[in-house]
């Protein structure tokens, strides 16, 4: 596996608790699985994160950062070329549609442009 690997980008979008924790305990091994970002009918689903207890934390300036926001989070259909991310906040709930190249994962998305 390392030498068919050797040199090419790996993600570890699912997973990388397992592998962190055989690091961790010296685990020559771990069972993984290897999907390509190009296998037919690959879907990755939602990915949920609770942000809370952030000091001066501006609602209307946070949702004036980013790009496409929109009133509700239902329904969560995102238009071509764009991710669409729900926003629940105590100031109501919001969509945001981030621009984004085929073949980016959303959990990346997430982290380098909302959160």
């Amino acid at each position: 596996m390392q030498s068919l690997l050797a040199g090419r980008p790996l993600l570890i979008a699912d997973g990388h608790h397992r592998y962190e924790t055989a690091l961790r305990m010296g685990q020559p091994r771990t069972l993984m699985t290897f999907v390509s970002l190009q296998s037919p009918g690959l879907r990755c689903f939602a990915t949920h994160r609770i942000v809370h207890s952030v000091e001066d934390f501006d609602p209307a300036a946070f949702l004036g950062r980013l790009p496409n926001v929109g009133a509700g989070i239902d329904p969560l259909v995102s238009p071509p070329g764009h991710i669409r991310f729900g926003l629940a906040m105590p100031t109501g709930e919001f969509h945001a549609d981030i621009p984004t190249p085929a073949g980016v994962l959303n959990v990346a998305v997430l982290q380098e442009s909302i959160l």
